[in-house]
């Protein structure tokens, strides 16, 4: 403990992004959407990296749908965030 850790998903800065009223309509709305509690909403936005909790990848579609962007660049690894198919199947 002790040490600050990032966030796993960019959710807290893509939120904070948004005009405030599309942030309040998120954090109303979208919980809803995707059949889950605002708390449950909340840990997915302050998940850090070193945590072993992940969201279900069809909320990461869901949420990227949102937000327009894509799944990948809800990850804060930027490792992860600029995978794309193509790179990972060629490399195979």
């Amino acid at each position: 403990m002790g040490t600050t850790a990032e966030y796993k998903y960019r959710l807290h800065y893509l939120l904070r992004r948004l005009p405030v009223e599309d942030y309040e309509l998120t954090m109303f709305e979208l919980p809803k959407r995707l059949g889950i509690t605002p708390r449950t909403f909340q840990r997915y936005i302050y998940t850090r990296t070193d945590e072993h909790y992940y969201m279900p990848s069809h909320h990461l579609l869901q949420i990227g749908k949102w937000l327009q962007v894509s799944p990948g660049e809800l990850f804060s690894n930027t490792g992860l965030s600029n995978l794309k198919l193509e790179d990972y199947v060629q490399s195979k």
